[in-house]
């Protein structure tokens, strides 16, 4: 956190498709809760913060400084990474200015590649000192960053997702910036970006943490999104707005481009972590059980968010009889023809991917015509029943 610096796409299109108003938990965000290590975030912690050390290309180093001027910041950017390689998504780096460098993974969706998602901290550190561990401004954020990249890229999800570690925030928010205004030239769809800096500090253990949001694009609504997500899979966070938010992290660069963002951060307007900037903050001074819980807010949320494709629900939905089923055209966007090439159909049914039944009626003959206007978008399940079959598909709903 830097000291120098202290849509017709609303609701309905950010939140109602992607979080529906009933309260089921979502299986695949569910299972992906419960691999949320606080054993594998407090490792990668303590290995960015310098309290371990770390082998980058074979060889056992130690991150003592993560300052822009200091050779640890150049090996935790060789560190991270190898550790998103190690995950085997595609990385990428930006360079800027005369040493900057963002640390890129990329995990393209398979609906809306196009489309994406922002989940991002920063790797530099202060003071300019040669011990600055740096552990929970942003050592906390890094290693959420890192443990929802070990997890998640084990999942198909239908928006892309961008895991992003900045470089000189403490600066001014150079990197951010760099990629934010590098974004807005290129005309990208950023859906939401969700930015954790200083996430382990609980002095008084309320529990609180900070949301902060601005109206700017549907940052209210992203901000939102956290809300529903922690009471809808109990993590047990005791959740503050701040509207208008600070723009002292990197979440500003993309609110002065236009795009949705907001910074989850530990209670820093009534509980502010003394080790702030100084050589004592170090992993030692975690609230670990906070951790935890904001670490897992913060994955639930995007895993919420990005849309966990259909195929990680487990359900064999290839055609048994040769692809005598057919759905056409799919992705749908008002409309989609149900039709079987030999027998005759008598029922179908259409649930989305918490059970919800969409559709359930007889029919008479070979095809059926339905209608998806209506329809959020996302994946549905189609089961088209003969009389001695049941056919399963599944059917992507585009909003356009």
């Amino acid at each position: 956190m830097s000291k120098k610096i202290l849509l017709y796409v609303v609701i309905t299109f950010l939140i109602t498709p992607i979080l529906p108003l009933q309260a089921q938990q979502h299986p695949v965000v569910s299972s992906i809760l419960s691999q949320v290590s606080i054993d594998s975030l407090m490792y990668r912690a303590e290995e960015i913060s310098g309290y371990r050390g770390v082998y980058v290309n074979g060889v056992l180093d130690t991150i003592y400084s993560r300052h822009r001027t200091r050779q640890g910041n150049e090996l935790a950017y060789r560190y991270i990474m190898q550790e998103f390689s190690s995950f085997g998504l595609a990385v990428d780096s930006q360079k800027f200015g005369s040493l900057g460098k963002n640390a890129l993974a990329i995990q393209t969706g398979f609906v809306y590649p196009h489309r994406y998602f922002i989940f991002c901290s920063h790797y530099d550190g202060l003071p300019n000192t040669s011990i600055a561990p740096a552990a929970d401004d942003d050592g906390s954020g890094v290693a959420t960053v890192l443990e929802a990249a070990r997890i998640l890229s084990q999942y198909d999800f239908e928006y892309t997702i961008l895991y992003a570690i900045w470089d000189e925030e403490e600066q001014g928010l150079i990197g951010s910036n760099a990629y934010a205004t590098m974004a807005q030239n290129n005309n990208d769809t950023i859906m939401g970006v969700i930015n954790l800096d200083a996430i382990a500090w609980d002095g008084n253990n309320d529990s609180v943490a900070r949301i902060h949001v601005r109206p700017i694009a549907d940052s209210e609504s992203l901000g939102d999104s956290l809300y529903i997500v922690n009471e809808r899979y109990d993590i047990g966070l005791n959740l503050m707005i701040n509207n208008p938010g600070a723009t002292y992290s990197d979440h500003a660069s993309f609110w002065n481009k236009g795009f949705s963002a907001l910074l989850f951060i530990e209670d820093w307007d009534n509980d502010p972590n003394p080790q702030y900037h100084t050589v004592r903050d170090s992993v030692t001074y975690f609230n670990i059980s906070y951790y935890h819980r904001t670490s897992k807010l913060a994955i639930a949320a995007l895993s919420s968010l990005a849309v966990p494709y259909i195929n990680e629900l487990h359900i064999n939905l290839e055609d048994s009889e040769n692809k005598a089923l057919k759905v056409y055209p799919n992705p749908a966007v008002s409309s989609t023809l149900i039709s079987l090439s030999s027998g005759k159909l008598n029922r179908i049914r259409i649930a989305d991917v918490y059970g919800k039944i969409i559709i359930d009626q007889l029919v008479s003959g070979s095809e059926v015509n339905v209608s998806t206007d209506s329809w959020a978008s996302g994946v549905y399940i189609i089961e088209a029943y003969t009389n001695n079959m049941v056919y399963k598909l599944k059917l992507l709903k585009s909003l356009h």
